[in-house]
């Protein structure tokens, strides 16, 4: 199985990119109930490595 093609690639980022957001609710949820704060900017950094990786294989 050849896992550098275009298919699997484009499914790793879209699973790298469900994780992401997931990571981003829980993080706003736990932010938002233990400190009473809710900043929806931090959650940009952790969408920076799934732009990274879109874009690289649009690159290829």
């Amino acid at each position: 199985m050849n896992l550098t093609g275009s298919r699997p690639t484009s499914i790793a980022n879209l699973c790298a990119l469900v994780a992401a957001s997931v990571v981003a609710a829980e993080m706003h949820y736990i932010e938002y109930v233990r400190f009473g704060i809710f900043r929806p900017i931090d959650s940009f950094g952790l969408f920076v490595p799934v732009l990274v990786m879109f874009t690289r294989t649009r690159r290829d």
